[in-house]
Parts: C-alpha cells; structure tokens; sequence
C-alpha cells in the first residue's frame, strides 16, 4: 500500500484520490463498500509538518474527520487516512509493505460474525458438479448451511428481509426500526410504545449508526422516516409487496403522502441501481402506463420521455405498466401480477449429498447435523441434493436438474 502509486493510478485515469469532506459523503462511502473484502480504505488527506492539520493535495485543508477512539496517535510517520472495518479513521504510513489485503480474497464479501467469505453465483441449471467445478475454480467449495445463525445469514443477505412488516431495514448494521412522532416528549410513554411493537427504543452507541441516523431523519426536507438524494432533491421510502398489484402500491404510497417514483432521468435511472443494489427482491415497480400504444405517461398526463428498456422491450401486450428488472433496464408488466418479485433465481444450492439414505455428509464425508427442512421434505426419491426454497427452507433435488439456483461459493478466509 503505497498511496503515491495509489493517487497516480487515479491520475492516469483522469481523477483524483477521493475525498471524505462531509458526514453525507462519509455516510455514502459507508453504503457502497458495505461488504467490502478489504477491510481497509485509502482515502485522501495528509498529515502536515504541525501533525494536526491535514490537507488535501492542491492544500484544501480538512475539517470534517470520523476518527476511530484510538486516532489520530499523533506519529510523525502516520501521516496518510484510511477508512477501517467499521468505517472510522485511522493515520497510517503512507508506505507500508503489508497489503492490507483484508481478510477475504479479491472480490469475495465478508461476513464477520461467522469468519464467511463468500462469492454469490447464479447458474441456468442446477447441476452440482459443475456448480462445485465452479466454486473449486474460485479457490472456494460451495457452502455449507451448518448452523442456524448461516442460516439466518442466507435469508438475510439473498432472502426477503430479516425484519417485521411495515419495518425498515439498515443492512450494514442488521438495524430493524421504525418511525414514530409524539406530541409530549414522555420518556416511559415512548419506551412503552416501543415495547407494545416488540422492540426497544433505539440506541445510538458508535458513529456509524449517528451518521444513518442523520441521513434518514433528514435536514427538514424530508418527512420522518424518508431519504434523501439531495443532487435530485428526492425523498423516498422503499417498500416491499408480495404481489406487484399497481392499484395497491399507488394507493399505498399516497396513503404514505406520496407517489409511485417516476425514473425521468439518466441520472435518477442510475441512483435506483446504487440504493437498490442490495435489494432482496429483483423487481422494482416505477411510474408510468401505457394509456395509449407505446406512449408512456405519468398518472397526471406528463409524459414520459426516458426510457432503459431491456434489449427486447417493450413488448406491450397486455402489458401497461413500468419495472426495473433484469440487469436493472425496464420491462412493462402487467398492472395486476401474481410474480411474488422475490430474487430473480428463487433456489439456493448448497452443499451436502444423500450417498446412504437419510444420511446427508459433504463431499469430505463430514455429516450434517443441521437441517431446515420445508414441511413435506425430504421426500427421497432420486433427489440427493440439497438447495434452500420456499420460505428459505430445505428442500432435496435431483443432482442434475434443468432449473436455474443462485449458489454460494465459500472461500477460505486469508
């Protein structure tokens, strides 16, 4: 880690080490490397000769720091900015001759509690050998659903969401909350209200959980409980839906004082794939319907004028709504759908083969002890594989099965 060679990099592609001027900023950089594998990142900023102003490179001085309870250490030596594992800063050498290469391999995700690292995957058809020829081709094996707390963690990260109905969810802190106002600041009556929801009033106990909070309860431009994009000036919610019936979301989002969000822009178009990257279900309903052949309009007659169709859309139909969905490019669908718009490949491969009957082992003969069997399985039969499906749970599968899964390869942490 040498940051001279670090900024030329970015200087042979046009730009600049990035900065960490702001809590907003701060608060994006925590969103886009949530999962990193590196638990490490370098960001711009240098010690001066008084060790206590930092700089950037054209002497902009900094103002804003998140630093980590231990920093700054005060080193004459440690004169360069990283972001840590959980986010707060560190000083470090400017030249070092670790790596830092993080716990995981190069573009494998992380999961501490557990010491997981993980590569997700999808294939057309489930045919474990060569779903396990993938994952060995990875430096990995296909994962092993050993425990409940992996479990958990599976539903978690390609499931439907850990938290109750009408709840949201703050993934990087597994943070399950809801909103609520009062007219007198009664500190029993509130923790009461939070009891009767099963829950607890909320703590704030590190910086990374004050910096969301401030994100989404807002500047005042947003109502409570909404987001902020502020180069768009849009305040949102994101809301899940078993069934994607438009009559029910619209309504639903203006008993919400509010509206289904239109995508009238590149720009917007490309904010919906960031904040929505890690969204557990792959279809998001938009505004916009097809009142008159291929003429899209708003539900107050403004007319749409930007589109990100997939390759082979519109394909029109009977087919008068909007969704963002394969690849994050448009389909229209049908204004009342049955799809339950869950992960766009609703089966999980995972590890473990019935080579004796009712006996479940791994390729290196170790049992399984752990199962989460659906009510009616196993049923046996020639299905002596194992994948994860209705309600996240187990179900057994031909070992070559023309059905597409998602699958998990587990690579051996550094």
């Amino acid at each position: 880690m040498v940051f001279d060679d670090i900024k030329q990099g970015c200087t042979n592609q046009g730009a600049s080490l990035a900065a960490v001027e702001s809590q907003q900023k701060q608060f994006f950089f925590q969103r886009i490397f949530v999962g990193r594998s590196f638990e490490r990142v370098c960001i711009a900023g240098e010690k001066q000769d008084d060790l206590l102003t930092w700089k950037l490179d054209d002497g902009t001085p900094l103002s804003y720091f998140n630093w980590a309870i231990t920093d700054p250490d005060g080193g004459v030596v440690q004169r360069c900015l990283v972001l840590t594992a959980d986010d707060t800063w560190f000083d470090t050498e400017c030249i070092r001759n670790d790596p830092w290469t993080g716990r995981c391999p190069m573009g494998a995700l992380f999961y501490r509690p557990l010491n997981f690292c993980y590569i997700v995957n999808q294939s057309n058809t489930a045919v474990f050998q060569e779903i396990k020829q993938d994952c060995n081709s990875k430096g990995g094996s296909l994962a092993v659903v050993g425990s409940q707390q992996k479990q958990s963690y599976f539903e978690h990260f390609l499931g439907t969401g850990r938290c109750p109905i009408g709840a949201l969810l703050y993934r990087p802190l597994d943070f399950c909350y809801t909103v609520n106002t009062i007219d007198a600041m009664i500190n029993d009556d509130i923790k009461q209200d939070c009891k009767n929801k099963g829950a607890s009033l909320a703590v704030v106990d590190y910086p990374q959980k004050q910096s969301y909070f401030e994100h989404f309860l807002g500047d005042g431009r947003c109502p409570i409980g909404a987001l902020l994009y502020r180069p768009l000036d849009f305040c949102y919610t994101s809301n899940t839906i078993r069934r994607a019936r438009y009559g029910i979301i619209k309504q639903d989002c203006k008993n919400k004082g509010a509206s289904l969000a239109a995508v009238e822009s590149q720009q917007k178009q490309s904010y919906f794939e960031l904040f929505l990257a890690e969204r557990p279900y792959s279809r998001i309903c938009i505004a916009g319907e097809e009142k008159v052949y291929n003429t899209w309009t708003l539900d107050d007659g403004t007319s749409l004028t930007y589109f990100n169709w997939y390759y082979d859309e519109p394909d029109h139909l009977d087919q008068k709504c909007l969704e963002i969905y394969i690849n994050d490019e448009w389909f229209d669908i049908q204004c009342i759908n049955n799809d339950p718009s869950e992960r766009p490949y609703s089966r999980i491969c995972i590890a473990g083969e019935e080579k004796v009957y009712n006996i479940w082992t791994l390729d290196d003969g170790t049992p399984l002890t752990y199962f989460n069997w659906y009510y009616i399985e196993p049923d046996h039969l020639d299905q002596k594989c194992l994948e994860i499906y209705i309600n996240d749970e187990w179900f057994d599968i031909e070992c070559i099965n023309n059905d597409p899964c998602v699958y998990v390869c587990e690579i051996k942490s550094i």
